[in-house]
């Protein structure tokens, strides 16, 4: 079976909790019952929207919304996409197609006056939100706050033992933000492991790349990054009309 290799996401470097991309997740809680609309960002223009319900009586406690099936469309017509969740229970956004950062937010309808009241905006996470980031190329990392807290990120090239064992489970690490800044000083993963950001705390985060691993030791399980591989060169054959050895002799 021939591998693909997705080089956009060993070049991605820099990685931001206000919009939603194809390396990072985010995760809000609906605590109310009622309807909302959701709206799908572009940069400032607004790409398409979908409905979410929720209530008691739903037994889904999460709903997974794919923002790579969304595109711009005409909004005055029909074909929103609708999601139900149980109150309390969680919206996750993720891309499965595309590295286009989309911004999201969310609104709550007052069933009374059918005004719209602002729930959500991934702009500003809210208490009890979840960013979740995949850090694929291997380096050192730092994570700032809106409020210039920090914490180091290292993910090394990964041991070849991890490799080998193929019943091993990877678990996602978590780390809790909260008025005081991160709980921890300095996180070390694997690449592709799940990093998860607990916000205790209205809060932005930025992560970008500050140091890259070129040179993996001895024991890494992969000895470079991804390249393009070479194309080989085409040989041009001489056939019998194109070679002089073969010409009619006169």
């Amino acid at each position: 079976m021939k591998r693909y290799i997705n080089k956009a996401a060993f070049a991605k470097t820099a990685f931001e909790s206000s919009t939603v991309g194809m390396l990072t997740f985010i995760a809000h809680p609906v605590a109310k019952e009622g309807n909302y609309v959701g709206n799908i960002y572009e940069g400032d223009r607004l790409m398409d929207r979908f409905f979410l319900t929720v209530s008691e009586k739903e037994k889904n406690t999460q709903v997974n919304v794919d923002l790579g099936v969304f595109n711009f469309r005409d909004l005055s017509a029909q074909g929103r996409k609708t999601f139900v969740v149980q109150a309390g229970g969680y919206i996750l956004f993720y891309n499965s197609k595309q590295d286009t950062p989309y911004r999201i937010t969310l609104e709550r309808v007052n069933e009374s006056t059918k005004k719209m009241a602002a729930e959500f905006d991934t702009q500003k996470l809210n208490k009890k939100d979840l960013f979740v980031v995949s850090l694929v190329r291997p380096g050192k990392y730092i994570a700032t706050s809106d409020k210039n807290k920090t914490v180091n990120v290292d993910v090394p090239y990964p041991d070849k033992k991890v490799f080998e064992e193929r019943n091993t489970i990877i678990n996602p690490i978590t780390v809790r933000l909260n008025p005081e800044g991160f709980e921890n000083d300095e996180v070390r993963l694997l690449p592709s492991q799940g990093l998860i950001f607990q916000v205790e705390d209205p809060t932005s985060i930025a992560i970008r790349l500050e140091k890259e691993y070129t040179k993996p030791d001895k024991n890494a399980a992969f000895d470079t990054m991804p390249t393009k591989p070479k194309r080989k060169k085409k040989v041009s054959r001489k056939y019998r009309w194109e070679n002089p050895k073969y010409y009619p002799k006169r």
